[in-house]
C-alpha cells in the first residue's frame, strides 16, 4: 500500500510528465529526459511551472552559440536544474555559468 505522501508525489510526477510530454512533443525525442526532469522537481520538492521552465529554456537557447549542444534537448535538462536551484534568479545564474564553460569565447556546450 502506498502512503498518502507517496501517492501525492506519484500524482505530481505523472502530472508534470504528462504536461511536458504534451507540450514538448516535437522538441524532446526521448521520454527518459522528460522523466528525469519530472523526477528532479519531485525529489527537490519544487513546484513546476511550465511557462517559467519553457521561458528559461528559450533564454538558454537564445544565449548560446549556433553549434552548441544546448540547441538540442539538453537545454531542457539544464533549464530544469537552474529552475529548481535558482527559480527566479535562474536567468542571471546561467550567464556566468555559460562564460565559465566557454573560455576564450569558444562554445564548449
Amino acid at each position: 500500500m502506498l502512503t498518502n505522501d507517496l501517492k501525492d508525489k506519484t500524482n505530481q510526477y505523472i502530472s508534470i510528465y504528462d504536461e511536458l510530454k504534451s507540450k514538448l512533443r516535437w522538441k524532446v525525442a526521448h521520454n527518459q529526459i522528460l522523466m528525469l526532469i519530472s523526477s528532479a522537481y519531485i525529489v527537490n520538492k519544487r513546484d513546476f511551472n511550465f511557462q517559467r521552465f519553457y521561458d528559461l529554456s528559450s533564454y538558454i537557447k537564445s544565449n548560446i552559440g549556433s553549434f552548441s549542444t544546448l540547441n538540442s534537448h539538453h537545454r531542457f535538462t539544464v533549464a530544469s536544474i537552474l529552475d529548481i536551484h535558482f527559480q527566479h534568479e535562474a536567468k542571471q545564474a546561467f550567464l556566468p555559468l555559460n562564460r565559465c564553460i566557454q573560455p576564450n569565447g569558444e562554445a564548449w556546450i
